[in-house]
């Protein structure tokens, strides 16, 4: 979809590295590419050999305290110890080889200008900020994690500025043969999903990454762990950091400069393939055959353009510790202090990420409250979100801010290709699984309005509540208390699935809201301070909102409705509940007790459960098996929440699910989408 090629891209801050220097010689793309690759200066402050690296990591005190502690814990013998270690180096270290970059970048190049026509596009300032930033110390960028491309993009970007081969902590399920070697001597670090409580492992991980920062390296993590398979971030996991965190207040290095990074998609690879992932089909394994076949089948493809973006926020880790007045004996303050900081990285990345017209247009599309919708409809619903998204200064594509809008809405429709259909002018045939899908590109940019949107399913479960108690005669406004308290309750439901502002306030951040929306004429309040929806464009802009998060609502209200359903004392496999669950709201979506099929997600269902896990609802018992790194778990509800002998459903149980109906969507009527205020205003 995206067609900007360099020079359009030239008057702004960004250059695209699968162009530069292109057109200057005189045997065309060839030419430029082995000239491009010549000029190339692929390097890595580590200059010891990789065995002396390892025998460094070895006589180090840390591993030697942690293979003392495993021969006692584990009743390993010195020999055993010591061949364990090794394993884990032989599996961990990354053997960069500058020489390989050289052809490996050739055969990119033409590769990526073929897949991305949008191209692969990096902030000069960000770049040159980052090398400033390593002539005092070590850099750790830190992206957002969206797809299996973010490793090479990011690469590519970083070698073709003339930075240090970045080293990329990796899960070890992509360490598969041929690839795992090429990516090792790239700069890949493959490590297990879990640590456990294994120290030797921990001991070595820690020392290599020790001796990485101490050379001065740049070093490349993903803070949310894996991809995201719904588009929106993840809940950071502070492990890495925890990492850093720790040798920098042991004095190993004196600072560190984490930056946060943006990276954008037109199009996803395997955005089938997580589809799949949340129809319930089981993850399949990375290997060479998988490799080739999902490049090969890419060759063909136009995925628009994939745009990063560095953020000028660097954080120095010191200051960030100093200005928290951190003890380091004080683990409960060590966890909060390494939470905020995760989420505060995350935060940034999120808020540099360019919005799409793929994003745009999917979210266009999943909020309709018919079966299809005009091109002319979705054009102006594009520019009015396009003019909301400048108000609250959210980075653009390259693309909707050079073309015409009919052009770019165009584009984006090609580009989602076999996910809708267009009949009579009209684009329809997305409300099955296309919805999944869809849903991966309106989440990219879902959290703009993640604190708009629940505010607004706060102010319609209000409405619906008080047209239901006074028999259908509603009146103009709502008190502002009580959609307050509604907030609190969306709020608590939907903690872990957005990544909020840094500092976030409910009250504070509700006024804030309630007054935009007011000034944008899209709410008013009466002299007694009460709130109404103002007119057809404030019911049109609420119920875009709430369809935003719905599809999330109807998830937890899919999980309580199965949990009801269990015995006394049933204890289920993870996997098994997760299909329990999805089934059980894909029939409700199809009997028409449900108005989004996108809430049969297994990926949201994870997700929900974590929440019923945290509250106590359910308690859950780790599975050991021979895996390192996927771990099993069996699920039941907890005490309180068990259903009784006679198999009455808990009546807390009940509470739970009574509170999350109150703020879930309507069941739909007809042909209508839900919106429940639609029709009484």
């Amino acid at each position: 979809m995206s067609s900007v090629k360099n020079n359009d891209v030239a008057s702004s801050n960004y250059i695209d590295v699968s162009r530069a220097a292109s057109g200057q010689h005189c045997c065309g793309a060839i030419g430029d590419d082995l000239k491009w690759v010549s000029n190339l200066h692929a390097h890595t402050p580590i200059k010891i050999s990789p065995a002396e690296l390892r025998d460094r990591i070895m006589k180090s005190n840390r591993v030697k305290e942690a293979l003392n502690q495993g021969r006692a814990n584990n009743r390993m013998s010195k020999t055993q110890s010591v061949s364990y270690a090794n394993s884990i180096l032989d599996e961990m270290v990354a053997a960069v080889k500058p020489s390989l970059i050289y052809p490996l970048g050739l055969a990119a190049r033409p590769f990526c200008r073929n897949v991305y026509r949008g191209g692969i596009n990096i902030n000069r300032d960000g770049v040159e900020q980052i090398k400033k930033a390593l002539e005092n110390g070590p850099v750790i960028l830190l992206p957002i994690h969206r797809s299996h491309m973010d490793y090479m993009a990011i690469h590519f970007a970083t070698i073709a500025n003339d930075l240090p081969v970045p080293f990329v902590i990796a899960g070890d399920n992509l360490n598969f043969p041929i690839i795992g070697r090429l990516l090792k001597k790239a700069g890949a670090v493959f490590i297990r999903r879990s640590f456990g409580a294994d120290a030797i492992y921990w001991a070595v991980f820690i020392e290599y990454i020790s001796q990485i920062l101490t050379a001065g390296s740049l070093l490349e993590c993903f803070v949310e762990g894996g991809r995201s398979r719904s588009g929106k971030s993840i809940q950071p996991k502070s492990g890495f950091l925890d990492v850093i965190t720790k040798l920098v207040l042991e004095g190993v290095i004196p600072d560190v400069t984490l930056v946060p990074v943006g990276v954008a998609y037109d199009r996803m690879v395997e955005g089938n393939s997580f589809v799949q992932e949340m129809l319930g089909s089981e993850k399949k394994k990375e290997s060479l055959k998988g490799f080739v076949h999902a490049a090969a089948s890419v060759l063909q493809m136009n995925l628009g353009s994939i745009d990063i973006t560095v953020s000028s926020s660097f954080i120095s880790l010191q200051t960030y510790i100093r200005q928290a007045k951190y003890h380091a004996n004080e683990q409960t303050e060590r966890s909060r202090l390494l939470s905020s900081l995760s989420h505060m990285i995350l935060y940034e990345a999120n808020r540099v990420t360019f919005v799409t017209a793929s994003s745009l247009v999917a979210a266009v599309l999943l909020t309709s409250r018919t079966r299809g919708i005009t091109r002319v409809a979705i054009i102006d619903r594009v520019a009015a979100l396009i003019a909301d998204l400048k108000q609250r200064k959210a980075p653009l594509s390259f693309v909707i801010e050079a073309q015409p809008l009919p052009i770019v809405v165009d584009g984006a429709v090609r580009m989602l290709g076999r996910l809708v259909t267009s009949k009579n002018d009209v684009i329809c045939g997305y409300w099955h699984a296309e919805s999944l899908e869809l849903g991966i590109y309106r989440n990219a940019a879902i959290h703009w309005w993640a604190s708009d949107a629940i505010v607004a399913v706060a102010l319609v479960a209000v409405y619906r509540k008080l047209f239901y108690l006074i028999d259908g005669k509603s009146k103009a406004g709502v008190a502002s208390q009580d959609v307050l308290e509604k907030v609190q309750t969306v709020s608590r439901l939907l903690k872990a699935e957005f990544i909020y502002k840094p500092s976030f306030n409910i009250e504070d951040n509700f006024g804030e809201i309630i007054n935009q929306m007011t000034a944008r004429g899209q709410l008013g309040t009466d002299a007694g301070g009460a709130i109404y929806i103002n007119g057809r464009k404030g019911v049109r802009y609420i119920s875009f909102l709430c369809m935003l998060i719905w599809p999330l609502i109807d998830t937890y209200w899919a999980c309580c409705t199965t949990f009801l359903a269990l015995k006394p004392c049933d204890i289920i496999h993870e996997d098994v509940l997760v299909s329990m669950i999805s089934s059980r709201a894909e029939s409700s979506y199809f009997k028409g007790e449900m108005a989004f099929y996108e809430s049969i997600s297994t990926d949201s269902i994870r997700h929900a459960l974590k929440w019923f896990e945290f509250k106590g609802i359910i308690k859950v018992q780790p599975v050991i098996t021979g895996s390192k790194s996927k771990q099993s778990k069996l699920l039941t509800l907890s005490g309180d929440y068990m259903p009784r002998t006679d198999r009455t459903p808990s009546p807390l149980l009940i509470e739970i699910a009574n509170s999350i109906i109150e703020i879930r969507a309507e069941v739909p009527s007809s042909n209508q989408r839900p919106f429940s205020l639609m029709s009484r205003l």
